[in-house]
């Protein structure tokens, strides 16, 4: 499942993967389309041209954020959505910050 995004100059799209885990229903929520790679492999180099099979109508957004998920980003592109302005979040790395309290301390090894 990737997300699409606008490229720079040479590329006019650039694919983001939306690697979810165990939130695998989310992923297909959220993306705009899918790739197919080879049967033993593991993943793509960055730059790698691919061909997007698109999930029903792709639609760019006017502003993609990506990182951790934050609340306050959240509020933003909220406030954002309300103008007008389509925005997109590709959350990547650590989400153990959006996680309730109770949830995140279950979960964490060492003691917060």
């Amino acid at each position: 499942m990737v997300s699409l995004v606008r490229g720079d100059g040479e590329r006019p799209l650039a694919a983001y993967p939306n690697s979810k885990g165990s939130g695998a229903v989310t992923a297909c929520s959220q993306a705009d389309g899918f790739i197919t790679i080879g049967q033993h492999v593991e993943s793509v180099p960055a730059g790698t041209p691919v061909e997007v099979r698109l999930i029903g109508w792709a639609h760019l957004a006017d502003l993609v954020i990506i990182g951790s998920h934050c609340v306050g980003l959240d509020v933003l592109m909220g406030r954002l959505q309300s103008e007008g302005i389509s925005v997109k979040a590709l959350n990547v790395g650590s989400t153990g910050g959006s996680r309730p309290p109770s949830a995140a301390s279950a979960t964490s090894r060492r003691s917060i």
